[in-house]
């Protein structure tokens, strides 16, 4: 289940509150113009990631109708991908949709002096409005899958702010 810690920006070592409460999680960020939620999904077979979109298909068209998207696609990383770009701060014209399917990862968010860190795992969905700067980290073992919803086919093109909140995100996790 997700969980979110609330970091200090300039200290992120130092822990300021966490939330575990389903409902507390959903106001917070809520406030913040992001929506998490809650939704049954199932997994994809071991061999064949690509098979979480068509096990979950229903639920794929509602939330393509909810968000009115006309693209998908399956992410599936594992300990053997590198940590990409998405660690550096970043933001996206369009709103970044992705609803998890197995294993978990971080969204990083910079609010004044804070940072909220959403974990997120299976069975969750969140929407960043476009323009929402954050950062993404998959964890020093990575693993999940994720089908990711787009307006246009080319995807979501990050554009870098070169804040460095998440360098120090990460070495406080060292």
């Amino acid at each position: 289940m997700a969980y979110v810690r609330i970091l200090d920006r300039f200290d992120p070592s130092h822990i300021l509150d966490e939330l575990f409460d389903p409902d507390a999680i959903t106001a917070l960020l809520g406030a913040k113009d992001i929506l998490w939620e809650k939704v049954a999904t199932m997994p994809p077979s071991i061999d064949d990631a690509q098979s979480a979109i068509e096990l979950n298909q229903p639920c794929v068209d509602a939330l393509s109708a909810r968000f009115s998207c006309h693209h998908t696609d399956i992410v599936h990383v594992n300990q053997h991908t590198s940590r990409p770009r998405v660690l550096q701060e970043h933001s996206h014209a369009d709103g970044e949709i992705r609803l998890f399917i197995e294993g978990s990862a971080t969204f990083l968010f910079p609010f004044d002096t804070q940072i909220i860190a959403l974990t997120m795992e299976a069975g969750e969905l969140i929407f960043i409005p476009g323009g929402q700067k954050h950062g993404f980290d998959m964890g020093k073992a990575p693993f999940y899958t994720a089908i990711r919803f787009f307006k246009y086919a080319s995807g979501w093109q990050a554009k870098y702010t070169g804040d460095v909140f998440v360098e120090h995100y990460l070495k406080a996790q060292s």
